[in-house]
């Protein structure tokens, strides 16, 4: 299995090669919604979207239609802003776009495995993942009160 990357406007796609075929996904994107499939006909290539069937000729820079920008991460139909820890600017911290950026449940942390893998956490649920949610963390609501 070989990958290598390619950019189109905002999204940065990464090809992954499986014996006889190829598949493309933005980067930092796990879902299968978002994956395209390398195809040729009549001496040309086209891609073949996984779950609705749709082909183009090219890929599309789904991260600028979603709203996002070169550094955002697209994950599933959310787009994850990055902003730099104002203390140590190494840090790289993301949120979801249209979230507020200053609840710490919405708040992921970028870390790198000793194997060199990327890996989220979040302080605020306390959970670690591979990958960001495909969707917002949303609070849990408000247990009820008896009046």
């Amino acid at each position: 299995m070989s990958t290598e990357k390619l950019t189109i406007g905002a999204t940065t796609w990464v090809k992954t090669q499986r014996e006889h075929h190829s598949f493309y996904r933005p980067e930092g994107d796990i879902s299968a919604q978002n994956m395209f499939f390398e195809a040729s006909g009549n001496g040309r290539t086209y891609y073949a979207h996984k779950q609705s069937k749709r082909t183009c000729w090219a890929l599309p820079d789904l991260l600028a239609e979603k709203g996002g920008k070169q550094g955002d991460i697209l994950s599933g139909d959310c787009v994850y802003k990055k902003i730099l820890h104002p203390n140590n600017p190494a840090i790289e911290i993301y949120y979801a776009k249209g979230k507020e950026p200053r609840d710490k449940n919405n708040l992921w942390v970028k870390h790198q495995s000793p194997c060199g893998k990327a890996y989220f956490s979040n302080k605020g649920t306390g959970r670690t993942m591979w990958h960001l949610p495909f969707e917002p963390e949303e609070k849990e609501p408000p247990e009820p009160t008896e009046s």
